[in-house]
């Protein structure tokens, strides 16, 4: 069958599309060539499809000078398989002269490179030939996902950029000392126009007896990011220096662990503003909930807070309990007069503090709601809010220990969107007519 009817079904299908315009065509070829792989935020990537590109190529002469003649078509570079999925295709490492067509004829776009190996598929001499094959664009690089070993990570270490470099994003998971990943942290922090950090197993490996980035936090412009993520394990020292020093950050995720070394008899301490941050996610194996409550977010809207499931590392010994805080009951308080969604598990809620917490009437205008309280809690709360006649007052559902209400879908997909766990798939028994929605 001809190229352009097996393609297009028809005369007249390929009549009507070779018929448009160029930025139309444009449009619709490069969406054709473009993929998500992943959409959990924190393994987020978009592709572009080479094969597909060059098929492109090959339809008609129109198409081919469309295709080598837009810069946006050639912004891609990739080569291993995404976090290992066996049931993904591999992607072969480029020859140099490819990579060098590749950036020429990406113009003065930026590009996108993600590099993928250790674990996964490739071999780290690819990741660093890769590097090296596209440092002469490295002022344009705009985003780069990789996964680092030892090898890589100096590689990573080595490279030359002018403080014009233009990164804005850099998405890295490491399989190195904690020593590596201190020094990648000055690395990153080098780039002037950073903008967001998303870093699995920044704890290092294997578990060591120190804080995450201890004592090298306050190397790092956290001032300057306004999309951060991370996987660390932190006392409280290290997690009020960075809330501190995000005073830009508009979402933060922590993936986080509380270490072993820090105190069980928190102290006194001012509470941390962030007027800016709007999305706050934190999934903590032994829960957090006593660090958050010295956190203030005053135009926050959308929290997460969950425990975790699969732990860190497992070298020390049983997780300690969720311990309830007062200042913690003060921070869901204080947070509900702005916050659009409000995700809780794992905090060990008595029945009097539910039903106080849901009484509060900041809480019940917030439009999407899921706080695990318990069982016994969850009953109370349910009865609670049937005594009350208040025609504002919103209908509560209840799925064992959960409780909560969805009157804002919008809210509910951003806060998926935004505010992805490990773990959890928030708020799907909400909404069981829609089983794509999380």
């Amino acid at each position: 069958m001809n190229r352009r009817m097996s393609l297009q079904g028809g005369t007249s299908s390929w009549a009507g599309i070779n018929d448009l315009p160029n930025e139309i065509l444009l449009h619709i070829l490069f969406k054709t060539i473009s993929y998500t792989q992943e959409l959990h935020e924190w393994f987020f990537c978009v592709h572009q499809h080479s094969t597909t590109r060059v098929t492109i190529m090959k339809v008609c002469r129109r198409w081919f000078q469309l295709t080598q003649g837009s810069p946006k078509f050639w912004t891609s570079f990739t080569i291993g398989n995404p976090w290992g999925d066996p049931n993904k295709t591999e992607r072969i490492t480029p020859r140099r002269e490819l990579l060098e067509i590749g950036q020429a004829r990406s113009g003065n776009w930026p590009i996108y490179i993600n590099l993928y190996h250790g674990s996964f598929s490739a071999y780290p001499q690819d990741s660093i030939f890769m590097m090296t094959a596209l440092s002469p664009s490295i002022n344009r690089w705009g985003r780069i996902d990789l996964a680092l070993d030892e090898g890589t990570a100096s590689a990573f270490l080595d490279l030359h950029y002018s403080s014009t470099a233009g990164l804005k994003e850099i998405r890295a998971c490491s399989f190195c000392s904690a020593e590596t990943n201190n020094r990648l942290l000055e690395a990153f922090g080098l780039w002037p126009n950073l903008q967001k950090l998303v870093w699995i197993f920044a704890t290092g490996l294997p578990t060591t007896d120190q804080p995450t980035f201890h004592n090298r936090l306050c190397c790092f412009p956290w001032k300057h990011l306004r999309d951060i993520s991370l996987e660390v394990s932190w006392t409280l020292t290290e997690f009020l220096a960075f809330f501190k020093s995000s005073t830009s950050a508009e979402i933060i995720r922590l993936n986080m662990r509380r270490h072993p070394t820090g105190s069980s008899d928190l102290p006194l301490h001012p509470i941390v503003n962030l007027p800016k941050l709007r999305y706050l996610g934190i999934e903590s194996d032994s829960g957090v909930y006593c660090y958050v409550g010295y956190l203030n977010f005053p135009g926050i809207k959308c929290i997460a807070l969950s425990q975790k499931i699969v732990s860190l590392g497992n070298s020390w010994g049983t997780d300690p309990s969720p311990i309830p805080s007062t200042e913690f009951q003060q921070f869901l308080n204080r947070t509900a007069r702005s916050a659009q969604g409000m995700i809780v598990h794992g905090y060990p809620f008595s029945a009097a503090e539910a039903v106080r917490l849901f009484s509060n009437e900041d809480m019940l205008c917030i439009p999407v709601i899921e706080i695990d309280v318990g069982e016994a809690a969850a009953a109370a709360i349910v009865e609670h809010m049937k005594s009350n006649t208040s025609s504002t007052i919103p209908v509560v559902k209840r799925q064992g220990r959960l409780v909560g209400w969805c009157h804002d879908e919008a809210s509910c997909r951003a806060l998926n969107r935004i505010l992805p766990s490990f773990d959890f798939k928030y708020h799907g028994w909400m909404h069981p007519y829609y089983p794509n929605h999380h």
